[in-house]
């Protein structure tokens, strides 16, 4: 039997040209929209502008209880109930004194829905506080790049935001119509190594966690039915397959190695300095949602198949939960070696190889349908000639000979080991 759903199905290609890095939700009418994000960088620049030694994410946490603490954001509506404006809220980190603290501006709607076509975003300042200027490099709603003006010794270490509250799962919504989130935005002030290296070290504790709650649960593969699913998904894999999946391929294809080195560690940027709400709230047109990007059908396939992992059953909040969405993971791999070591009629290559991690990544891309195909007519050949020959025919679509190429770079890494 095959396996009905392949992961997702994204759409690449829009919005901005020449623009690159993790997708993430854009604000427009009638709901979410795809954007990817710009290369332009802060007045830090990669690495910081580290002058004294201050733990980052000390002022991160700190950013984000001062923004928690802070009052709710405001917003103005026209008399149809139509929004103009809204407030927002930084949290600045002084790198030279230490002092975290809040400033607030106001967002122009109109220029929000329209900034991917006129690239216009101005952010009136509140005149309470400090008297500084933020302003957007690059606007992209909750995870939009700032600059303070005239500041370089400043930078962002957090925002709140207002996004419509149907947006969000009821248990976190904070107001009727609209809801407070408050999230650390990427930009090169916050890339430091103690912040990658927060990534890292939250992916590695999420992974165990994961995995010690599938063993704990006996959860068996479909696979290899005498076994633990633990025991036949390696670790690296699913960790591996959370940065690839927000390394813009554009960016990267175009890179060279020290740079594509930056674009996945600005994956675990982010992840370190959000941990638990990192990439909650990323989707694509296709509707995969969270840091796995998972769709809903096969979130809910996935679910049915190992009902002894208890996984959570709302979608949203499932794939949101990092603990819960790294088990989903681990089951998607097992059921995929399943279904390739079913379907693919070169037996003596299974016999002797397996289901290699490639195959997998590539599934977890594109389904295994192609991948059955590739190794059925090219055998051990199977990636090597789609991704090096211009002779042979093109079984896979360039999307997941992207993809397999950023997951090579990043096992190469050995970010995890």
């Amino acid at each position: 039997m095959n396996l009905i759903y392949s992961k997702k199905k994204i759409i690449i290609g829009f919005v901005f040209l020449g623009l690159a890095g993790p997708l993430f939700f854009y604000l427009v009418k009638g709901g979410f929209s795809f954007s990817r994000e710009v290369q332009i960088l802060n007045s830090f620049g990669f690495g910081g502008n580290v002058i004294n030694d201050f733990s980052y994410i000390k002022k991160i946490d700190s950013g984000f209880e001062i923004l928690k603490n802070s009052a709710p954001l405001k917003s103005r509506s026209d008399r149809y109930g139509n929004l103009i404006e809204k407030e927002i809220a930084f949290a600045v980190f002084d790198t030279e004194t230490g002092e975290v603290f809040e400033k607030r501006g106001w967002i122009n709607e109109s220029q929000a829905q329209n900034y991917r076509q006129t690239g216009i975003m101005n952010i009136a300042m509140e005149s309470a506080g400090p008297d500084i200027n933020i302003q957007p490099n690059w606007f992209n709603s909750f995870n939009s790049d700032y600059r303070i003006v005239d500041h370089p010794e400043m930078v962002v270490v957090a925002n709140k935001y207002l996004v419509p509250s149907s947006y969000l799962p009821p248990s976190l919504r904070s107001g009727k119509a609209y809801s407070d989130i408050t999230y650390a935005p990427y930009s090169g002030g916050l890339h430091v190594p103690e912040v990658i290296k927060e990534g890292i070290d939250y992916l590695n504790q999420k992974t165990e966690i994961a995995f010690n709650e599938l063993e704990s649960l006996g959860v068996k593969s479909r696979a290899e039915p005498t076994r633990l699913v633990t025991e036949l998904v390696s670790p690296d894999l699913v960790k591996n397959i959370l940065v690839v999946e927000h390394i813009d391929p554009d960016a990267f294809n175009n890179a060279s190695n020290e740079r594509k080195k930056e674009l996945a560690e600005r994956v675990l940027v982010i992840i370190g300095a959000n941990k638990g709400l990192a990439y909650g709230l990323t989707g694509s047109h296709a509707g995969a949602n969270g840091i796995a990007q998972f769709i809903r059908p096969t979130y809910d396939y996935i679910s049915s198949l190992y009902p002894k992992a208890k996984l959570i059953q709302n979608y949203q909040l499932g794939t949101m939960d990092h603990d819960n969405i790294i088990k989903a993971q681990v089951l998607f791999f097992d059921r995929h070696k399943e279904s390739l070591a079913n379907s693919i009629s070169r037996k003596d290559l299974v016999n002797a190889l397996g289901i290699s991690d490639e195959m997998l990544a590539a599934s977890y891309n594109g389904g295994p349908s192609r991948v059955v195909q590739s190794v059925n007519k090219y055998g051990l050949a199977w990636i090597n000639l789609q991704l090096n020959s211009t002779s042979v025919a093109q079984i896979f679509r360039q999307e997941t000979i992207d993809y397999i190429k950023k997951f090579q770079f990043v096992r190469g890494e050995r970010v995890f080991e």
